[in-house]
């Protein structure tokens, strides 16, 4: 924030005179138009003044009154009444933004106690763009609040001074239309009545318990408000508290010893590169994703479900190949690793295996194949190279007991431990027997896990689909990303299928979608993801994963023909695509559409990748852009 009283130029400014001064218009440049190096003295110059005028400044400070503080910037004014630390952004000319909630902005109390509203605000403390306050609530409960206060951010923090594990909550008064919440917004449970349809826009959504649960994988508390220029995150892989109705705009979360919360004021663009400046401050970095996932891609799953080989895999990405499918990925993502007799039913299906075979029913089985359907898995995956194609497999952090490496990770304490201290099985989605979870909160631990990947790696495979799902709510949202930053950071390709805020990864999968499921869901799933920073969006296999298994049952193969036509059709121009089962399943007429679809989508792919790259820069989701933005 700054103030001052000397004239000061705008970017708009810097613009104007720039374009004056080489076009001749400007008295200094009339004598010397023609001069390169007066030319180029003047863009030093234009692009000296441009950075000096948007850079963020520093506050001046906070006013206190005897009613209320106010910290004053160019953009807001931040002002927080004494009573109940009730604060509100508005517009310099005083328009609000958001408005103070009526009783008290800031709540908190011991983990499992009712929440206790403050009362009380004092300033202990100010500097130039900084200042602490103490609070107090009703039940006595005393914290320190420590602001900073920015060109387009505050950040808020709220620790209780007495040590603990507190619910913190952080509000204003409500504030619509509201966009965000990843895919909180796209599934139909938790959504207020009358509807329980999946949305984009979000009023009237209160969740007291935000976190991964079900199919929910990809975890975002960003909120934004594109008509009023705010937007807001607490920065809490734990349980999050969010409440967007009439009455409450507010985020918090559970079983913390301090809150931070950031609000975001300007326009969306503005917000969104403050936003990514802020994920990569708090431990969230963004990466540049690489340009052969936004190509057309295969899933071995969708195509073949659990019967893959050698064979099997090799006959159906040629027949995409060679009939005109400009494919530039693969993904084999079950039934690699060793079986045992009985492991499998005809379709290769694992799910009803005997308890020995599914000791082995992992991709923690690092570097091990089965060595009757892949005999040969170097020159397997050379093959695809030599076809243009990167080579994905499967990968989830959970370790079967019995299975290889389990015993390895136990010896070192590198899985999640229970209260007592032991290390502690948890029950996801896949595999069907309790795991244990890599507790990347170790480094030591990320490292060990890393370096096993590094033995699928060894066989030419170029990145893995992370696709851990049904994970326990009760674990950190944040699980999964300390291990894909490792493998970002070693150029290793990856799809997510988890993570919190932040882009640890090439490509953001939203959750399984299938014919049987809410069709709308798919594109708000998309939408929701670009409103939350996770704008790198791909929408699932073509036809979903139940056709190679006939999951869907008796429905009519008309309708499930033109259900892959029209999905084709969406997916093309999404920022990724990809194909399992093979549309000329169908007939012709299938086989055409979707061929055209993937066509299409190649032909797009360059300017999707820039568009990309153009996010990666700014945060703004250039690559799929919400109209309301």
């Amino acid at each position: 924030m700054y103030t001052t009283s000397k004239k000061r130029r705008t970017p708009q400014g810097v613009y104007s005179f720039f374009h004056r001064s080489l076009s001749g218009k400007s008295l200094m440049n009339k004598t010397r138009r023609n001069d390169g190096t007066h030319r180029l003295l003047l863009i030093l110059f234009a692009t000296t003044v441009l950075f000096r005028c948007t850079h963020q400044e520093p506050s001046s400070g906070v006013e206190e009154t005897e009613e209320a503080f106010i910290v004053r910037s160019q953009n807001y004014v931040l002002h927080i009444n004494k009573n109940g630390f009730r604060y509100e952004f508005r517009q310099p000319n005083g328009q609000v933004i958001a408005p103070a909630h009526p009783e008290t902005g800031i709540q908190l109390a011991p983990s499992g106690q009712p929440l206790s509203g403050v009362v009380t605000a004092t300033l202990k403390e100010a500097g130039d763009s900084t200042a602490v306050f103490e609070v107090s609530t009703e039940e006595g409960l005393t914290a320190d609040v420590h602001l900073r206060a920015q060109r387009q951010t505050v950040r808020m923090e709220i620790r209780p001074q007495t040590a603990g594990e507190y619910t913190i909550v952080t509000r204003t008064r409500g504030v619509s239309p509201a966009y965000g919440l990843s895919e909180q917004g796209a599934f139909e449970e938790d959504q207020p009545t009358p509807t329980t349809r999946p949305r984009a826009e979000l009023t009237g959504i209160a969740i007291d318990s935000l976190s991964t649960r079900g199919w929910r994988r990809m975890i975002s508390n960003f909120v934004i408000f594109p008509q009023h220029g705010l937007a807001e995150v607490s920065i809490a892989p734990e349980v999050k508290y969010v409440r967007l109705t009439a009455e409450e705009n507010a985020q918090g979360a559970h079983h913390i010893d301090a809150l931070t919360t950031y609000y975001l004021l300007g326009s969306p663009p503005q917000i969104y590169h403050a936003y990514r400046n802020v994920l990569t401050q708090e431990g969230y970095p963004f990466y540049r994703p690489k340009p052969e996932w936004f190509g057309v891609g295969w899933e071995a799953y969708g195509a073949l479900a659990w019967n893959t080989n050698e064979q099997t895999v090799t006959d159906n990405v040629n027949h995409y190949l060679n009939d005109g499918y400009p494919l530039d990925w693969m993904v084999v993502g079950s039934g690699f690793w060793p079986s045992t007799p009985g492991g499998l039913d005809d379709w290769g299906d694992p799910l009803q295996a005997s308890e020995e075979a599914k000791k082995l029913q992992a991709t923690t089985s690092f570097g091990l194949w089965d060595a009757e359907r892949y005999p040969d898995p170097a020159g397997f995956i050379d093959y695809f190279h030599q076809r243009g194609l990167i080579f994905i497999i499967g990968l989830r952090a959970g370790f079967i007991p019995g299975g290889p490496f389990t015993d390895e990770g136990l010896e070192q304490n590198y899985f999640l431990q229970d209260d007592t201290g032991e290390a502690k099985r948890w029950k996801v989605g896949f595999p069907r027997v309790p795991v244990y979870l890599l507790d990347t909160r170790q480094k030591a631990a990320v490292d060990w896990y890393v370096n096993l990947c590094q033995k699928w790696l060894d066989y030419g495979v170029d990145g893995f689909k992370e696709d851990l799902y049904e994970q326990p709510p009760s674990l950190p949202d944040d699980l999964i990303d300390p291990v894909n930053r490792v493998l970002m950071d070693r150029g290793v390709y990856v799809m997510g299928s988890n993570n919190y805020l932040g882009s640890p990864v090439d490509l953001h999968r939203y959750s399984d979608f299938n014919y049987n499921q809410k069709q709308d869901r798919g594109p708000i799933n998309g939408l929701t993801f670009a409103y939350s920073g996770f704008p790198y969006v791909y929408p699932d296999i073509v036809g979903g994963t139940g056709q190679a298994n006939d999951r869907f049952g008796g429905e009519p193969k008309d309708k499930m023909r033109l259900y892959m036509m029209r999905y084709a059709q969406y997916a093309a121009v999404n920022p990724s695509m990809s194909f399992g089962y093979g549309p000329w399943n169908f007939d012709e007429e299938t086989n055409r559409v979707c061929r055209e679809a993937a066509q299409l989508h190649h032909r797009l792919k360059p300017y999707i990748y820039s568009e990309a790259i153009r996010t990666y820069h700014t945060g703004f989701p250039y690559t799929l852009t919400p109209l309301p933005l």
